[in-house]
């Protein structure tokens, strides 16, 4: 018996449906406006692609304590993916690489896939993930390395060589 019905992935990126006025560009930056295309415009045959949006900079530059932006922008992006990946019928997740900080968010997101049999496909955008990879420690480019090599599927645009990696 064959399975008919559509697929369900989740894009997991920033909102597009408002304007969060701290963040980068008014919150409808490049990330955005692909979240936004990939959402309204992109018909895929059999797949059902819905949001699953991520924190972005700036989103709660209201808190006093801004050292405590980061973890806590990871909490609440940690408890939303570990309710759409666990407790709901997925199949996988096509995420907007940020890379950058936002890696280790990336990371557990791999991790959390993996485990529960989720397809991942990693979407790079651009040349500024060579020239991030080339300037940053050890930690990092083992963080890269490892989402490239456990993604189910990686996506570039801009790239010209990656071989590096």
């Amino acid at each position: 018996m064959t399975d008919n019905r559509s697929k369900q992935v989740k894009l997991f990126g920033p909102r597009y449906d408002e304007q969060i006025a701290a963040a980068y560009g008014g919150g409808v930056g490049g990330y955005t406006r692909n979240m936004k295309c990939y959402i309204n415009y992109l018909n895929l045959k059999n797949y059902d692609l819905t949001p699953l949006y991520a924190t972005v900079r700036g989103q709660y530059a209201c808190l006093r304590f801004t050292a405590l932006i980061l973890p806590l922008r990871f909490v609440i992006d940690a408890i939303n993916i570990l309710k759409c990946v666990v407790k709901s019928p997925v199949d996988g997740i096509h995420v907007l690489g940020c890379y950058n900080t936002a890696i280790y968010r990336e990371l557990f997101l791999l991790l959390i896939c993996k485990l529960n049999r989720k397809k991942i496909i990693y979407d790079v955008k651009g040349g500024y993930f060579i020239s991030t990879y080339r300037n940053k420690g050890r930690i990092y480019k083992w963080c890269i390395r490892t989402l490239v090599k456990y993604c189910d599927l990686i996506l570039t645009e801009g790239l010209d060589d990656c071989r590096m990696i």
